[in-house]
């Protein structure tokens, strides 16, 4: 009976051993390609200088999941398979000294959140992130130049930008990124290649580089765009590029394209195609009736500076010039050639651009004018800086308007605005002969032409200074008829006198 145990329990043994049931160390460090690797406190670290080793799903790397990675500066690729399925990595920084990334490197990855792309990567290889769900943003810097298929499928991206060294983006790259929202295509990239965006339902805004020239088979189908901008340089959209995108209204598409694939905007039920008349995408919209709009073309001319017709203090007129507008910051716009209301000691920039019409946008605006306002501007022809003088009168010589305290000058009562430069002596001189009484002639047109000339030196007003009223008794002179009254008010006087003596001589008389 112990016989029979001891061979059963040796046969167990035997059975547990071939069948490698029997738990083994597990590795804490080895060689991976030029590398090595091992395992410290739960953290995987791979160092050395020169390429990791490849795998295969058959064949996996021998470090099995961790939590945390690091791959030191001095690896130059990441090999095939290398951290594929390994679920519990949540962040991975790529040093810059890695050139490239290896087929299904992170696949699988499904917590992976967040990855920073060293400056040294070239290439990320086909299915590199494929499945990492948790990943919502990622940055493909410049240095990248090739992004392959499916690298980013099936992924939880919502934001994507892919740099300007990035010419050539593999079928499928973001294929099936549901929550994808934006994306950013760098001025590198010529080719967007087929299903690169197909079945990202979320998409909702796409901004293109410059450097398109084609976009390929289902590139976009069945997207959420509703407003789509293709590129000036882009000559061919492919078949069913996008089909199915039923919320697209409005797709632009410039003069450049020379063909649209069959079907490239299929159940696309509400599309309007602006573009341009006669142009390849017009023949295009008629022949399949899809609505569209005509673009306007751009204007290249760009004017010169604007000119200077006149300013005021507080206004500026440019030269106007037909079909052109205006403005004085470069950003508001007016059809009118004049500034009103500009601050004395202030400069302005003034524009003019050619006006939008009904086929051609704006121009671009011209370089500026700089005018600084200021007091001494010179007025316009309308608006006189100086009130014309009153017209002079003449003052009644019986009744004068105002009793002067000193002796008159030779002003008539109603002053000039400009005062005689010289003052005339003292002695007022008497009217000659030829002196007008009668009401003054009509005043001139021009009123400067009412400004008095200067008195000569003897006090006499000149040919065309208006002479000057007679003066009264009370001011130091009396008329004839004053004198003649005096006269004979002095003889009544003299007579009366004389009578008064007469009469007394003959009262003594009779008295004694």
């Amino acid at each position: 009976m112990k016989k029979i145990l001891a061979v059963a329990l040796l046969g167990v043994f035997l059975l547990l051993s071939v069948t490698g049931a029997l738990p083994a160390a597990a590795a804490e460090s080895g060689a991976t390609g030029d590398c090595t690797w091992k395992t410290s406190n739960g953290v995987l670290i791979i160092s050395g200088n020169g390429k990791m080793g490849n795998y295969t799903e058959k064949n996996p790397a021998p470090w099995g999941s961790f939590f945390k990675v690091v791959i030191e500066e001095g690896i130059t690729s990441i090999g095939n398979y290398a951290f594929w399925n390994c679920d519990e990595i949540t962040s991975i920084i790529i040093p810059d000294s890695v050139t490239s990334i290896g087929e299904k490197a992170f696949a699988l990855c499904y917590n992976l959140q967040e990855i920073t792309i060293g400056n040294g990567v070239k290439d990320i290889g086909k299915d590199a992130f494929r499945n990492c769900e948790a990943l919502e943003s990622i940055t493909i810097p410049d240095n990248v130049t090739n992004i392959g298929q499916e690298a980013f499928a099936w992924c939880g991206l919502w934001n994507v930008t892919i740099g300007n060294g990035v010419t050539s983006i593999g079928q499928g790259a973001f294929s099936e990124c549901c929550n994808l929202q934006n994306v950013t295509i760098g001025y590198g990239v010529t080719s967007i290649g087929q299903d690169v965006f197909i079945r990202c339902y979320s998409l909702s805004n796409v901004i293109f580089g410059n450097g398109v020239k084609s976009i390929g088979q289902n590139a976009f189908r069945e997207c959420g765009l509703e407003n789509i901008v293709i590129p000036d340089g882009v000559t061919g959209i492919g078949q069913e590029a996008f089909a199915y995108c039923e919320s697209l209204i409005d797709i632009t598409l410039p003069n450049s394209i020379k063909s649209i694939g069959d079907d490239a905007f299929l159940n696309c039920y509400n599309l309007t195609i602006h573009c341009h008349t006669g142009s390849f995408a017009d023949q295009y919209a008629q022949q399949n009736y899809i609505n569209y709009v005509y673009l306007k073309n751009q204007n290249t001319t760009i004017p010169a500076a604007p000119t200077l017709s006149s300013k005021t203090a507080d206004s500026v007129t440019l030269t106007k010039v037909a079909g052109y507008e205006y403005s004085k910051d470069g950003k508001a716009w007016q059809t009118s050639n004049v500034f009103t209301g500009l601050a004395s000691g202030t400069t302005y920039y003034f524009y003019q651009r050619i006006a939008e019409t009904e086929t051609v946008l704006a121009s671009a605006a011209s370089a500026a004018l700089a005018v600084t306002m200021n007091a001494s501007s010179t007025p316009s022809s309308a608006q006189p800086t100086t009130k014309p003088t009153e017209k002079p009168t003449t003052v009644p010589s019986a009744q004068p308007s105002t009793k002067l305290t000193e002796k008159p000058t030779t002003a008539p009562s109603a002053q000039p605005t400009t005062q005689p430069t010289e003052k005339p002596t003292d002695a007022p001189t008497q009217p000659s002969q030829s002196a007008p009484t009668a009401e003054p002639t009509d005043p001139v047109t021009d009123p400067s032409d009412a400004q008095p000339t200067e008195p000569t030196q003897g006090g006499s007003p000149s040919a065309t200074e208006p002479t000057d009223p007679p003066v009264s008794s009370e001011e130091g002179g009396l008329s004839g008829t004053t004198i003649a009254i005096v006269i004979v008010a002095a003889v009544v006087a003299l007579a009366a006198v004389v009578g008064v003596i007469a009469w007394i001589l003959f009262l003594k008389k009779k008295a004694g």
